[in-house]
């Protein structure tokens, strides 16, 4: 089987689009979690917005409605192929390029836009194609039909893993030659349904251990999430069609590990030992690690519990990124690999956002103030939904 590289990363977020505005958020410390504007009528003090978006920047086409979940995927796509300097429509066989691009929630916006029309004016009135808009596999669907992508499509929706899962079916289907090309990540849009919601189940900051509203990842004064956004992209092929074209390679997906379970903790920590010994490497030959810890009162401690033991002591760094985009639930896995992607390639791990006061029993080294040389090659993502599912996936940096 061939190797599959990563030649491209395209990332629509809210500190931005493109590799030389990540890198800066990344490596000054920014945040693009923002005030809320009461003008958007969101149930949200602050959140991590898209801000100053504008798709014909990145696509050609013009469109008469596109939901922003299908709109970010679409710019993350064009940006993902350029980064990589690949033009499908070049291709000799386009039936051996492909789209796995999921949502958690999907096109929740379209659905608000429908239902609000269907209610105030009746279904004479109805504009039908805001309804084939709200499908959960729309962006997936967009991407195939704007670059005339004829192989595989698939759209996963599966929580906080949606981002990973997505990579690693890609990362399978290119192994197995059932493509040689593939588009994968997520997007996610904030929207007045999610975010009324996710208030009412009381995950969204400031809880009841404070009133503070800030994403504060494995911070002991965290108190809950703080939605983000976005879409995160990564075109991957493998090695032969990469080799092909003289495609640059940032990276090498080496394998993948999920696992599920009541103790959260323990499932994780089976995903990344599953993740390890499929592409059968040893935690002390890691040089990131890079979480998904969302400043969830739970969940963040659950999630350094999972590592101290599948690291078995070994000195690695580990961080989450969630707190430069906001909790963007299904995207969350792809704009965290997007983002350690960047900074790898300047040889940086970034720290964890507005991480300031550890827990005193924690024995993982969190990541914080300042950005860190990554002395090893190798980056270990994951994934923990509260459902108890978890997702791990290891990226080489280099070709090798």
């Amino acid at each position: 089987m061939d190797k599959v590289l990563i030649t491209g990363i395209g990332m629509v977020s809210p500190i931005g689009a493109g590799r030389e505005e990540i890198f800066s958020a990344l490596r000054g410390g920014n945040t693009g979690i923002k005030p809320v504007p009461a003008s958007q009528g969101l149930p949200l003090g602050v959140a991590g917005r898209v801000r100053e978006f504008d798709l014909t920047r990145y696509v050609a086409s013009r469109k008469s409605y596109l939901d922003p979940v299908s709109a970010f995927a679409l710019a993350a796509a064009a940006l993902a192929l350029e980064d990589g300097e690949l033009d499908p429509g070049g291709e000799k066989d386009p039936e051996q390029m492909g789209s796995v691009v999921g949502s958690d929630l999907g096109c929740v916006g379209s659905m608000e836009t429908f239902h609000e029309k269907r209610r105030n004016a009746g279904n004479k009135f109805l504009n039908p194609a805001v309804f084939t808009h709200s499908y959960m596999n729309a962006p997936c669907g967009l991407l195939s039909m704007e670059w005339g992508l004829n192989g595989i499509h698939m759209a996963f929706s599966s929580g906080r893993n949606t981002g990973l899962q997505n990579i690693a079916y890609a990362f399978d289907a290119l192994r197995e030659e059932r493509a040689q090309a593939v588009l994968a990540g997520a997007s996610e849009a904030v929207s007045s349904t999610a975010a009324r919601g996710w208030r009412a189940l009381g995950v969204l900051s400031p809880g009841p251990r404070g009133k503070r509203e800030a994403c504060m990842p494995y911070d002991r004064r965290r108190n809950g999430w703080i939605l983000g956004e976005g879409a995160g992209v990564l075109l991957m092929e493998t090695a032969g069609h990469a080799r092909k074209r003289k495609a640059e390679a940032l990276g090498q997906v080496m394998g993948w590990g999920a696992s599920f379970g009541e103790n959260r903790a323990k499932a994780l920590e089976r995903a990344v030992r599953d993740c390890l010994n499929r592409a059968r490497t040893e935690p002390s030959s890691l040089g990131w690690v890079v979480g998904s810890a969302c400043s969830d009162p739970e969940m963040d401690r659950e999630e350094w519990q999972a590592l101290r033991g599948a690291l078995e002591g070994a000195d690695v760094p580990v961080s989450s990124l969630v707190g430069y985009t906001g909790e963007a639930r299904g995207a969350q896995g792809a704009l965290s690999v997007c983002m350690a992607m960047v900074a790898a390639a300047e040889g940086m791990a970034a720290p964890t956002c507005l991480l300031e006061e550890q827990e005193e029993d924690c024995t993982v080294r969190l990541l914080q103030g300042a950005p860190e040389e990554i002395e090893r090659d190798k980056i270990l993502f994951v994934s923990m939904d509260p459902s108890g599912a978890s997702w791990a996936l290891l990226v080489k940096t280099v070709e090798g």
